[in-house]
């Protein structure tokens, strides 16, 4: 660890930024066939875990329909792709000590109403540590147009001066949005037709 002083502290310019992008990183065709694939595979209905550790539906914090897809040698692929994009964004952006990641998330919010509230992607609490522990940085991917749904922000906080004028990241399909996973965000209530997206955690060791 470097040593610290207390009476001339050096206050840095590069902050680390709240969210990251890259776009382009899968084509239109790639974007359809992860769609395709997503689909065919069936979703259930999506849960929330509470501070003790129980899982339980709650319609007040999330309403959508997901699917969890562990690497095989149909999405490998997939995989691949998107380790390039984590690289880059943190060693753009970041600078994390991180392991990797073996597993992504897809969402259908295609409900009126559908949605998720605000929450991290990191629990701090032991009893959640088999499903969060060691989640470090973020990735939502946006998988379908805009034109395909309204309603379906996504939305951060990061500060008292966004608790009541949120960030709000511009929607373009296949953008990749990163962010540590600290960071309060949600998706805001789907008005009408369907909102896609897939999410990917890496996963580290503790901040230090």
């Amino acid at each position: 660890m470097n040593s610290m002083s207390i009476i001339n502290p050096v206050y840095r310019r590069d902050n680390m930024a709240p969210f990251f992008i890259l776009d382009d990183v899968f084509t239109g065709e790639e974007l359809d066939a992860i769609t395709k694939y997503c689909i065919d595979a069936g979703t259930y209905k999506a849960q929330v875990m509470q501070s003790r550790g129980a899982i339980v539906t709650d319609d007040k914090l999330r309403i959508a329909d997901i699917m969890m897809h562990k690497v095989n040698q149909d999405n490998r692929w997939i995989f691949d792709r998107v380790v390039g994009a984590f690289e880059t964004a943190n060693r753009d952006a970041y600078n994390f000590e991180l392991d990797g990641f073996n597993v992504f998330q897809y969402s259908e919010y295609n409900d009126k109403g559908a949605h998720y509230e605000y929450h991290m992607d990191v629990s701090f609490a032991s009893v959640n540590d088999r499903f969060t522990i060691g989640r470090k940085l973020s990735l939502s991917i946006m998988l379908n147009e805009q034109a395909e749904f309204t309603g379906g922000e996504f939305q951060m906080i990061i500060d008292s001066q966004t608790i009541e004028k949120p960030i709000t990241v511009p929607h373009k399909r296949g953008r990749f949005v990163f962010f540590p996973a600290f960071i309060v965000h949600r998706v805001a209530p789907v008005h009408t037709g369907t909102r896609r997206s897939l999410v990917f955690w890496a996963l580290g060791p503790k901040f230090r």
